[in-house]
């Protein structure tokens, strides 16, 4: 919906007819089939790992195979759970999406310390992997190693439901994949994923707001852009 042009899954073949069903638009590659996965894992433009990845080994897995094809990549939830496990030394340029909970287990504090000072955490995460830092959450802080770039002024409440950080970390992939540079990726894909939150939210309020009402708003404002 952002303009990645072709999108492939890498999952479990169970899963495979479900998303199929639901989205035929997507090339769905059976995680178990290593000729295939590889040859989708090595003609991606961006790789995003982490939603609905697991923790398990085969997870793990996954994670350290995409790392080691030195493609730009978008790590989320469940990969952000195993970065303490994986070698960060020589990270690919990436850019991480942690929430407060997430963010307090990378960095091995209380989510009431990253709370007191939001910026300091998200440089700090943004050192953990050398990339850039989304940390999310109100006024979500986008950051280096070594710098603040931005707080996004858009969002609202209603974000607060399941698989909205899904969606940024798939907005961020499809820029990404176009060409766009890191840091703009971050900045523009998340005031884009906000601010179309806002407007799925007055169209239908934030109370009852869900991930997948953000997709037509995505749209449009992707193609008002200039």
């Amino acid at each position: 919906r952002v303009g990645a042009g072709l999108v492939t899954i890498i999952g479990r073949k169970a899963h495979g007819p479900a998303v199929l069903a639901r989205r035929p638009e997507i090339m769905f590659v059976d995680a178990e089939n290593e000729k295939s996965r590889k040859s989708a894992l090595a003609k991606a433009d961006t790789i995003v790992v982490g939603p609905g990845l697991g923790t398990n080994d085969w997870g793990l897995a996954l994670l350290r195979e995409s790392l080691m094809m030195n493609k730009l990549l978008v790590l989320d939830a469940d990969a952000l759970k195993l970065i303490g496990t994986v070698e960060t030394e020589n990270f690919p340029p990436s850019i991480v999406t942690p929430h407060v909970g997430e963010a307090a287990a990378m960095l091995g504090v209380s989510s009431e310390e990253i709370d007191n000072d939001r910026l300091a955490a998200s440089k700090s995460i943004a050192r953990l992997t050398g990339g850039l830092a989304i940390l999310k959450g109100p006024g979500t802080i986008i950051s280096s190693a070594s710098s603040v770039h931005g707080i996004c002024k858009h969002g609202n409440p209603g974000m607060a439901t399941a698989g909205m950080g899904d969606v940024l970390s798939g907005v961020l992939g499809g820029l990404l994949c176009q060409g766009i540079a890191l840091r703009q990726a971050a900045e523009y894909g998340t005031c884009l994923h906000s601010a179309a939150a806002d407007i799925a939210s007055k169209n239908s309020g934030e109370r009852g707001l869900i991930a997948m009402d953000l997709m037509i708003p995505l749209t449009q404002l992707m193609n008002n852009a200039t």
